[in-house]
């Protein structure tokens, strides 16, 4: 009996002792070599409820997070059904400086017990080309290489004229279960930047014998904006990955019921990858553009035509310019025209009927003209030329349209008057001279005595007259000071920017709230473009070189408390993965309420 009490105790020491192994298990990750200035992602994921005490850090910085994912497994053992939980904390720190940084062991508090991670040590380098000389097993070399996932950026071309344009498709290879949690896109300079529909659904793919899931997950149209060698730098990807976690024996107990595959155990464990990057090589556009050029550069052709050939004194009448074909269009300038002088021209009305896809840019662009004749007599609008440039052909097209003629007539409102004259009626029957008198410009003589007033009574010299001409002189000059004032302020690009930030960003909210029920993708577009285009505009930031880092260390200089950085990133987070990862969605109206409070306290803080 007493053999049984003791073979009992001891069960149940070892079985609160498995247990408490088990809950004491966490793990910290992180990527082992990072640039100065570039962020990244540190993890601590286990089996635990608690809080997490990160430690004392230097060389980097927390910009973000945490954010956190549980995930909880269900197995049976010997007929009874086992769960166990996983919790991941990540947050994004910021690499400020070179050399080997060490990230000591974070605390986990749970209940009365504190577990301690294991200690990390990142490579901090000067730049993310070193990262990428650093890296093993790159993309072109997949079929040698261990790895089951990377990302690979695929460009429609790499040799190219300025001003042509290419689509870059960002894809994904992988052999594991995973869902996409974060993606940073690579800066674009010296390309402008459209976004297209990214692939709705995986396909299969052999690379050197491996068979890979794959799926572009993002898919941008660039047009080259100058020549040289253009450098698209790598983008960084955030995956869950769900990994089998090896099952421990206890006491050399061995039985292979358990190896079946039913029996395992498996976890989501955050992992970062990077992508190659890519030179792209762009000719500058050949010498001796013909006249009409201003920067076109595809196929295109050219429409002009008037909606009337005649017409009165004062009415309008309407040009339309109509470019169409494939592409740089958005880049357009309306084309030069010479117009009569006799003819006063408006700005013109700009459509765009445009579609961007995987050919590129296509379909038309239209200028229309008002045009109102002053005075009566035949006019001549001379031919509009347009001239582009055909990269398939690799030479200048040039297209003219006709010229345009039209009449004009005297309006029947005319002030012309005819006037007898009071000497020609004084001749006998020799009938009067009419005196035509155009426009009220040139009066005949009056013969009779003018009215007289008596002295004193006369407007002259009044003080009506005098307060007359003091108002509007005083008024003028007002409009004058005014007008000063507001060339000085709009010289200040910046400070145009930034008064006119809040009111661009309300007008971007009001078209996501237009989507909230209608378009997801729209939706989520039009809250980055808000939030991306506010802090812009607010902080004076070029949108070539927008990005988290610059956003940060903007933010940091203005004193702003860190809570709003973890909103801001937090929210980006969102519409980033709902945009790009599918089968990911949010509280739309939790996301909209949340993009005007962040908007709004940005508004009260920056000045």
């Amino acid at each position: 009996m007493l053999k049984y009490l003791f073979l009992a105790a001891f069960c149940y020491f070892c079985f609160v002792a498995d247990i408490d192994a088990q809950e004491g298990q966490v793990r910290a990750s992180a990527p082992t070599s990072v640039a100065v200035g570039q962020s990244f992602n540190y993890t601590v994921s286990g089996d635990f409820s608690g809080d997490v005490e990160l430690p004392p850090l230097k060389g980097i910085k927390l910009v973000g997070g945490p954010s956190t994912f549980v995930s909880q497994q269900s197995t049976m053992v010997n007929g009874r059904i086992e769960s166990t939980k996983t919790v991941t904390y990540t947050y994004t720190f910021l690499a400020q400086e070179e050399g080997d940084i060490i990230i000591p062991p974070a605390i986990v508090t749970s209940g009365r017990k504190q577990t301690k991670t294991n200690e990390l040590i990142i490579k901090v380098l000067k730049s993310s080309q070193d990262i990428q000389d650093a890296q093993s097993g790159s993309v072109a070399n997949v079929g040698e290489s261990t790895e089951t996932v990377f990302i690979r950026q695929i460009p429609s071309k790499t040799n190219l004229y300025q001003g042509e344009q290419l689509v870059l498709s960002t894809k994904i290879y992988t052999q594991e279960a995973l869902n996409i949690s974060n993606f940073k896109a690579p800066g674009f300079d010296g390309f402008w930047r459209q976004d297209l529909e990214a692939d709705n659904n995986a396909q299969q793919e052999t690379i050197n014998g491996k068979t890979f899931l794959s799926q572009v997950f993002k898919r941008d149209l660039l047009t080259a904006q100058k020549s040289g060698i253009l450098t698209i730098e790598a983008g960084n990807i955030e995956c869950m990955i769900r990994k089998k976690v090896s099952r421990s024996r206890q006491g050399g107990y061995n039985d292979p019921f358990f190896d079946d595959p039913f029996f395992d155990r498996y976890e989501n464990v955050a992992q970062g990858f990077k992508s190659n990057a890519i030179n792209i090589s762009v000719k500058p556009l050949p010498s001796g553009a013909p006249d009409g050029f201003n920067g076109a550069v595809g196929s295109f052709s050219l429409k002009v035509s008037i909606d009337k050939d005649k017409l009165k004194v004062n009415d309008a009448i309407t040009l339309k310019v109509q470019v169409s074909g494939n592409g740089n269009l958005d880049l357009l300038k309306p084309l030069k025209i010479d117009f009569p002088p006799d003819l006063e021209v408006f700005d013109p009305k700009t459509l765009q009927n445009l579609k961007h896809g995987s050919e590129g840019t296509s379909g038309s662009l239209s200028y229309e003209y008002i045009l109102i004749p002053r005075h009566a007599g035949s006019f001549r609008i001379s031919p509009v030329v347009f001239s582009w440039f055909d990269p398939k052909q690799e030479k200048y097209k040039t297209e003219k349209s006709s010229e345009f003629n039209f009449s004009v007539e005297k309006s029947e409102s005319s002030d012309e008057t005819y006037i007898s004259s009071p000497a020609a009626q004084g001749i006998s029957n020799q009938g009067g001279k009419e005196v035509l008198s155009l426009a009220g410009d040139i009066r005949y003589i009056r013969l009779s005595p003018p009215e007289l007033k008596p002295i004193g009574k006369s407007f002259f010299g009044s003080l009506l007259f005098i307060a007359s001409y003091t108002i509007p002189l005083l008024f003028l000059l007002i409009l004058i000071i005014l007008r000063k004032e507001r060339i000085r302020r709009n010289a200040d690009m910046n400070m145009v920017r930034n008064r006119k930030a809040r009111k661009l960003a309300e007008k971007r909210l009001k078209n996501a709230s237009l989507l909230l029920k209608t378009d997801e993708n729209g939706f989520y577009d039009e809250i980055l473009k808000a939030i991306w285009g506010y802090l812009s505009d607010k902080l004076g930031v070029n949108a070539s070189e927008l990005s988290r880092e610059k956003i940060a260390l903007e933010l940091e200089r203005k004193n702003l408390d860190p809570i709003i950085f973890q909103s801001l990133w937090a929210l980006l987070d969102k519409c980033e993965m709902a945009r790009y990862a599918s089968g990911i969605e949010g509280d739309k109206n939790e996301i909209y309420e949340e993009a005007i409070r962040l908007i709004s306290i940005l508004q009260e803080k920056i000045s």
